[in-house]
């Protein structure tokens, strides 16, 4: 994750991460849940 996230700082790359596991979500600047195909909480 780290490694993601130093390219994410040093070239501004976009990334989207899919993950059921909090402590990886946790890493994001935004966190969208989604449920039943709804987004929830963006």
């Amino acid at each position: 994750m780290e490694l993601l996230k130093n390219l994410n700082e040093k070239q501004g790359t976009t990334l989207f991460i899919v993950t059921h596991d909090i402590n990886v979500a946790s890493y994001g600047k935004m966190i969208i849940r989604i449920l039943d195909g709804e987004i929830v909480n963006g």
